[in-house]
């Protein structure tokens, strides 16, 4: 069974996914959930327009109007990396660094 994580800053011990979810109304809370819970029950595997491949082991999730990056690592495990509210019809370059400094830091230290 596949398991949902969120990715832990180890310097700073903040977990931004969670505390960005933590911080919406509950209608994108529950909506961004079931996302998360489909993900899960599909082993870590959806398909468009549901998720997207992004780059290198970077997946989307695409609860609208949010954009949630996530990996799978071993031990079916997804890594939840980093979430924002899309704007544009591009990711912004900053929000797709983000996720991979997320990814690093993540892999660097586990």
């Amino acid at each position: 069974m596949y398991k949902a994580e969120y990715c832990e800053n180890k310097r700073t011990r903040e977990i931004p996914v969670q505390e960005y979810i933590d911080a919406l109304d509950q209608k994108y809370q529950k909506r961004i959930f079931s996302y998360i819970n489909k993900l899960v029950e599909e082993s870590g595997r959806l398909p468009f327009p549901l998720a997207e491949h992004i780059k290198d082991k970077i997946w989307q999730l695409r609860p609208e109007p949010y954009r949630l990056f996530y990996f799978i690592f071993t031990g079916k495990r997804i890594i939840l990396l980093h979430i924002f509210r899309k704007k544009t019809n591009k990711t912004p370059r900053r929000e797709l660094r983000k996720a991979l400094n997320n990814y690093d830091d993540f892999i660097n230290n586990n």
